[in-house]
């Protein structure tokens, strides 16, 4: 008997641990479980579903991003060296541009349209090199396929724009069925358009089709002065 008491003391300090241990478990998987039943917030980047009519929409553009997983830190400093760029050399900011899109005319399986750059500021601005377009569907920005390739065959210019004044990028969009079985034709309602040098975009009413997947629809050529027939799109 002298020998077994503590013994028995010993195992119900043990039986004690286990038991507290076993709580601590329980309750840390009740609140995990609550948890998971909590609604997650929506983080919004450049591919994902977002209201089009928005004026801005952050996303990847005219001024090369991170990829939209990548450093946070990396995303602000390279948005706040280019608007410190544009603010140093007077280049046109998104706030400042009404964006609109031409007609289309059509030529041998592609569609044109001039993309019209219009400052609607009160002081002069400057657009140079490529806009960054992408068709996007769904009434939400949704992005149809690849972003616009750069078509060089133009040379790449200032051009200053005065209060009121225009500029214009031409745009080429290749008819969905040239591209056989690698494109699944999808229906726009517009288009994004980030300006030159800009990280901000605006959203363009335009009715196409666009391939889905990785198949290379768009070109975009850079920003021209504006001319009176520039409302008609110019393949050449």
């Amino acid at each position: 008997m002298l020998f077994m008491k503590p013994f028995q003391t010993r195992s119900i300090r043990l039986l004690g641990v286990a038991s507290l241990s076993a709580l601590a478990v329980g309750l840390t998987a009740c609140g995990a479980n609550e948890k998971s039943d909590s609604p997650e917030s929506t983080v919004y980047g450049s591919d994902s579903s977002q209201p089009s009519n928005a004026a801005n929409a952050a996303g990847n553009g005219g001024v090369e991003q991170q990829d939209k997983q990548g450093n946070g830190s990396s995303n602000h400093d390279g948005t706040q060296n280019a608007a410190e760029k544009r603010k140093r050399e007077g280049l046109c900011a998104t706030d400042q541009l009404e964006v609109t899109a031409s007609a289309e005319q059509g030529a041998a399986g592609t569609s044109y349209y001039n993309i019209v750059f219009t400052n609607k500021g009160s002081s002069e601005c400057t657009l140079k090199g490529f806009p960054g377009v992408s068709l996007v569907k769904d009434n939400n920005g949704s992005q149809i396929g690849r972003s616009a390739k750069r078509d060089s065959s133009k040379a790449t210019e200032p051009v200053a724009l005065k209060p009121g004044g225009k500029a214009v990028a031409n745009l080429g969009i290749t008819k969905a069925e040239l591209h056989g079985g690698s494109c699944t034709p999808t229906q726009a309602d517009g288009i994004r358009v980030y300006p030159p040098e800009e990280t901000e975009a605006a959203y363009v009413p335009l009715k196409a089709t666009g391939c889905e997947g990785n198949v290379d629809t768009l070109k975009i050529q850079p920003v021209q002065p504006y001319a009176p027939d520039a409302e008609a799109p110019n393949a050449g």
